[in-house]
């Protein structure tokens, strides 16, 4: 069936002919498909008044194409071409929970991944901060025991660092000196 002609196919008018065009380009382009669907569901049209359950079940079958052969992000589109041709509300309902399935689907990916992102960037910047905890710690070890007599606004200057290379610069610079005035503390920032 999906080497034959599409005009020979719809030759006879028949509404199994138009779904099988539609077949016949489940796996062409988006835009290919959409005038292939647009065109079917048009003469299936003529089936609303003919035959109400053949329509219906020829509704459910495209829609089950979409579904089931096309990419996640087409199928809404697709599916709501397919509902506008729709008069029956138990198909009508199927096909709008289909795409409200997809739209759910999407928004949970979305959020999954959102939140694996924030957990990385959380983990990575709880880490910075556990680093400099640590090295402020240190240095405010160090200068209490290498000065004995250090002032509380200094101690409290130390504190207020929040950059790791700095507190690092500050901790060379509290080992290496002989006195607590050769420590340049303009370079730390806060």
């Amino acid at each position: 069936m999906k080497q034959v002609d599409t005009d020979e196919l719809t030759q006879t008018d028949h509404p199994f002919a138009w779904l099988m065009t539609v077949l016949q380009k489940e796996q062409e382009d988006e835009n290919v498909l959409q005038r292939t669907l647009e065109t079917a569901l048009t003469q299936l049209d003529t089936l609303k008044t003919e035959n109400p359950t053949l329509h219906q079940n020829a509704m459910m079958y495209l829609s089950l194409i979409v579904r089931c052969r096309r990419d996640e992000n087409e199928q809404p589109q697709l599916l709501r071409m397919i509902n506008t041709h729709t008069e029956n509300e138990e198909v009508e309902r199927t096909i709008m929970t289909a795409i409200e399935a997809l739209i759910q689907q999407g928004k949970a990916e979305g959020k999954a991944e959102g939140k694996a992102e924030g957990k990385a960037e959380g983990k990575a910047e709880g880490l910075e901060q556990g680093r400099i905890y640590e090295k402020r710690t240190d240095v405010l070890k160090l200068v209490r025991h290498r000065f004995a007599d250090i002032s509380d606004s200094i101690l409290n200057e130390i504190s207020g660092i929040d950059d790791l290379a700095s507190l690092d610069d500050l901790f060379d610079q509290i080992l290496t000196v002989k006195a607590f005035e050769d420590i340049d503390f303009s370079n730390n920032s806060k």
